[in-house]
């Protein structure tokens, strides 16, 4: 066998295309075997070409991603978790060794007795040393299933699952990679600016009179507001004034309501009354006929 021979070695590989740009690309990744089977992990770097163009577009250069901030969230959400396990099994192991040491719960055995001529004190034992990397771990870490200033009230929440290969690398898991290039095309299209959210403005209202799908109210301006808060007319809006009112409408009103009397001798509150029921009319029928014309001020 030659001396320069090598061995040889047969690697999988994963292919990426999609997001804004159409090219495929080939990714870097690393296996693990687990107990529940094989995870693979890809490495993941602003620079990447194939992030960068899938997340900005086909235009995209190396600096594209320079504004977003979801690896480095990533990369401290990874650093906090290890620190926080590192830190949590070293005072088990200290709390262990303690335990130890102090000989079960006879006092006696807790006495350290003191040194000889010959003897010299002990030396402490150190701590044991826990990589705070914890190389070659795979981490889960709570992030939101949607980038937060595009989505402020997002507030659903995922596991994405990370793997500490070395300080200055990140491999995110093939599950996650998906959500990964959405979160930043979303970072690069709000360009690190928050976007606020339009509120839905029929939230807060409900259907309140015979007319389905509508919202009535008082507009202490003399007059009856309808709004469509469903359907295929949905914001249409329409106000119907009591001065308004004319012999026609109390008629049509008196006959739904059961009001008696005529117009002329009708008091200030049957008017505002009859004027409701008829805005509440028209409105029965805007929404339960198509061709039925909008009266939008009345």
């Amino acid at each position: 066998m030659p001396d320069k021979w090598k061995a040889i070695i047969l690697t999988k590989s994963l292919t990426f295309t999609g997001g804004l740009q159409t090219k495929h690309y080939a990714l870097e990744t690393k296996e693990l075997e687990t107990g529940s089977g094989t995870k693979t992990f890809v490495r993941i770097e602003k620079q990447s070409e194939w992030l960068y163009k899938a997340a900005a577009g086909k235009q995209a250069g190396k600096h594209s991603l320079k504004r977003t901030s979801l690896v480095e969230a990533l990369r401290k959400r990874l650093k906090d978790t290890v620190d926080q396990d590192s830190q949590s099994a070293v005072a088990e192991e200290g709390a262990a060794t303690s335990a130890v040491a102090d000989g079960g719960a006879d006092p006696m055995l807790q006495l350290v007795p003191l040194p000889t001529d010959n003897q010299t004190t002990p030396t402490k034992r150190r701590a044991p040393y826990v990589s705070k990397r914890s190389k070659n771990r795979i981490t889960e870490v709570d992030m939101p299933e949607q980038e937060s200033r595009t989505h402020p009230s997002c507030a659903t929440m995922r596991k994405v699952r990370l793997l500490a290969v070395s300080t200055n690398s990140l491999w995110i898991a093939v599950e996650d990679v998906d959500w990964l290039v959405t979160w930043l095309a979303a970072e690069v299209a709000s360009g690190g600016v928050s976007v606020p959210e339009v509120s839905d403005p029929f939230r807060d209202l409900d259907a309140n009179c015979q007319a389905p799908g509508v919202h009535m109210r008082w507009d202490f301006d003399g007059a009856w507001e309808a709004i469509v808060i469903s359907g295929t007319k949905q914001g249409k809006k329409v106000v119907s004034y009591v001065h308004a009112l004319t012999p026609d409408k109390w008629t049509m009103a008196a006959v739904a309501a059961g009001l008696k009397g005529t117009l002329a001798t009708a008091t200030p509150e049957q008017r505002k009354q009859a004027t409701f029921v008829f805005l509440e009319l028209h409105m029965k029928r805007l929404v339960e006929e198509p061709d039925e014309p909008l009266m939008i001020d009345f």
